[in-house]
């Protein structure tokens, strides 16, 4: 029973996962702050957005999407490690109840 209801959360999660960004605060700093550290090729400040001086670890996961993805131009809301990492606890539960 706690198995089907975790997976039934998680399935739920990760189709939410897959919405587009409308959010200011998604758009301006989750997503915009990986992207210039990406193409900077480093974390470093940015003085231009007040918001990416201070990333965390979405941020940083967004960043490694980036990185390991095949072409830089995929998102990390549709290829990226979050995605992975979703399905991968899914499947355990799945597999362990």
């Amino acid at each position: 029973m706690w198995g089907a209801c975790g997976a039934l959360f998680l399935v739920v999660m990760l189709l939410g996962s897959m919405l587009p960004p409308t959010d200011f605060d998604v758009r301006e700093y989750h997503l915009q702050a990986p992207k210039e550290f990406y193409l900077a090729g480093r974390v470093g400040f940015l003085a231009h957005n007040v918001y990416a001086n201070m990333p965390a670890a979405t941020e940083m996961l967004s960043l490694l999407s980036m990185n390991c993805s095949i072409a830089s131009w995929i998102s990390p809301l549709t290829g990226g490690v979050p995605s992975i990492i979703s399905l991968k606890i899914l499947r355990v539960c799945l597999c362990s109840g």
